[in-house]
């Protein structure tokens, strides 16, 4: 579970900037720079190893295969609104020997005794993950700031 490097993309700041105090080693604002041109540059030409996908935007969706390197591999959590569409994906994922995983109830559990070990470990902070603490009574600003794409975690206080 070592990454060499690790890149996140995103549109909006507040995200990026939690994913640099996460320790990305590299933050990309796709509304400043274009996310594939950054990545071979990164890469040197080869692309990504793992690409984990987890915004669910359709277009950056359909976008990754050409982001991996050849044996690399797309990991998909992300739930995209609307259809996905790829172009011609066949000659990446043979000639490239992709692998494209999700998450499903069979392997669940062996992934919550991953990310435990990571906790545990201190490797994995999941506290800086939350944006929001908001008292129950003002679910309004909570689905607010929900809706508006700039909160990671809301947690809601039923006492409060």
């Amino acid at each position: 579970m070592g990454a060499k490097k690790i890149y996140a993309a995103d549109v909006i700041p507040e995200k990026l900037e939690l994913a640099e105090k996460m320790g990305a080693d590299q933050v990309i604002d796709v509304t400043k720079a274009d996310l594939h041109e950054t990545m071979m540059k990164a890469t040197n030409g080869d692309g990504i190893a793992r690409i984990c996908e987890i915004s669910g935007h359709a277009p950056t969706l359909a976008k990754c295969l050409k982001y991996l390197r050849k044996g690399g591999k797309l990991g998909l959590v992300g739930l995209p609104k609307s259809a996905v569409t790829f172009d011609d994906p066949l000659p990446d994922l043979i000639f490239k020997s992709l692998e494209i995983h999700s998450v499903h109830g069979r392997k669940i559990f062996h992934t919550w005794e991953q990310c435990e070990k990571l906790i545990e470990s201190g490797r994995v902070k999941p506290e800086m993950t939350v944006s929001h603490r908001i008292p129950m009574s003002d679910f309004k600003t909570a689905y607010d700031a929900l809706l508006s794409g700039r909160a990671c975690k809301i947690i809601m206080n039923p006492q409060a």
